[in-house]
């Protein structure tokens, strides 16, 4: 089978499960890194990536479920699954960005301060 003749389902799948693994490995490399060198921004950018990975997850879900044949429920099929995943990403780089602008307007404050 051709790639062009896959379902393109399947493509969406195989290429929700690459990010999965590459972010979690991301994770998991930046962690140890971080940990090892005790350096405290390798572990915020572990975090951060978490965050992607958490998406990537919840891609991976949505795309799953919106591959499903139309039933009795879901007489147009389960693609509304997809855009329902697209919002939740997206909250979640608004909560990241939220927390980020917290953090840089209370170093302009006090540039002493600790991160949170």
């Amino acid at each position: 089978m051709t790639p062009s003749s896959q379902n393109p389902n399947t493509e969406k799948e195989n290429t929700a499960i690459l990010s999965v693994g590459s972010n979690s490995a991301l994770v998991l490399m930046k962690l140890i890194v971080g940990f090892a060198l005790g350096s405290v921004s390798m572990i915020s950018e572990a975090i951060h990536s978490g965050m992607d990975l958490l998406a990537s997850i919840i891609a991976f879900l949505s795309v799953r479920k919106s591959g499903q044949a139309p039933d009795d429920e879901h007489t147009f099929g389960h693609g509304k699954f997809e855009s329902i995943s697209g919002m939740i990403e997206a909250l979640l780089i608004f909560i990241a960005a939220i927390l980020i602008i917290e953090e840089a307007i209370a170093k302009i404050i006090d540039p002493a301060s600790e991160p949170m």
